[in-house]
């Protein structure tokens, strides 16, 4: 028996676990952005960047039932082994997506790895550059490098999505134009998040209320009329609903402002790992976690 049959032969307790369909990676800690919303610095997470078992992870996650992956970071553009990564994800049988600010995708990667990335998901926040350099994403050319990148996507057959976060910055924006423009073929439209120890600084600077976040909603629901696949998240849609994981085997998630780390790995005890965190299948359901990959 191989070592990936030993850590899931002890699937007898698997009926009491509801095992995730999708899973999202953060693989690198690094990014050349200091956005100020962003909940991915994983201070005090433990990591453990070992390149076997980092690429042993899309079998272990396919052998408990899981058909999407999300690499994100950090930046992922940033992680040397992005490639090797989605190709290990591939053979696994997964779908892979990948989630940047694009500032370091180039045409040439892109179409490299085209073959083995099935969507890439680009961060825009305002349709006004002075916006999104005032939350600290990039130096002012960010805007015309998304609509760069969202130009390879669709030529190399590249799904593309597009992450929005709400914050106090660009609360009164109105994207619908720039959406319109890149032709993604899937939006999500976030409410900052806070959590403890990662965005902490800014929290009082860039939190918005339910209201005010419904108001954005109401702003831009028009483009659900219009065919686009838009979703909005809510503080309360995303608390808990996600399955994500860290490089050396460790599930974690977001609840009561802060992340939790389960004590077990994926290399130990899957399912143990899994059951830790605490994930909620109805509530990522319910948020259009499911859809056409």
């Amino acid at each position: 028996m191989n070592r990936k049959n030993q850590l899931l032969g002890n699937l007898s307790s698997e009926k009491r676990v509801i095992k995730p369909i999708s899973v999202n990676i953060a693989i690198w800690k690094a990014c050349n952005y200091q956005c100020k919303f962003c909940f991915g610095h994983y201070h005090g997470l433990e990591e453990e960047f070992v390149y076997d078992r980092i690429m042993e992870i899309p079998s272990i996650l396919a052998s408990l039932g899981t058909k999407k992956i999300t690499v994100e970071g950090g930046e992922p553009f940033l992680y040397p082994y992005l490639k090797d990564f989605l190709i290990s994800s591939k053979k696994a049988g997964l779908i892979t997506s990948v989630i940047t600010n694009g500032s370091l995708v180039t045409e040439k990667r892109l179409r490299e790895l085209a073959p083995y990335l099935d969507w890439i998901g680009v961060s825009v926040d305002s349709p006004e550059e002075k916006t999104e350099m005032a939350l600290g994403r990039g130096r002012g050319s960010h805007l015309s490098k998304v609509r760069l990148v969202s130009k390879w996507a669709h030529k190399y057959g590249i799904k593309l999505k597009i992450n929005t976060v709400v914050t106090r910055y660009n609360l009164g924006n109105n994207l619908t134009g720039l959406y319109k423009d890149l032709k993604p073929e899937r939006i999500k439209v976030f409410q900052f998040l806070p959590i403890e120890s990662e965005n902490d600084d800014f929290r009082d600077e860039l939190i918005i209320t339910p209201s005010e976040f419904g108001e954005f909603v109401n702003r831009h629901k028009a483009l659900m009329d219009l065919g686009y696949n838009i979703v909005f998240e809510s503080n309360s849609d995303m608390t808990g609903s996600y399955v994500m994981l860290l490089p050396g085997g460790r599930f974690f998630n977001n609840y009561g402002g802060r992340h939790v780390l389960s004590r077990n790995t994926i290399f130990t005890d899957p399912l143990e790992a899994l059951r830790e965190i605490q994930w909620d299948s109805i509530k990522f359901k319910e948020r259009g976690g499911l859809y056409e990959w």
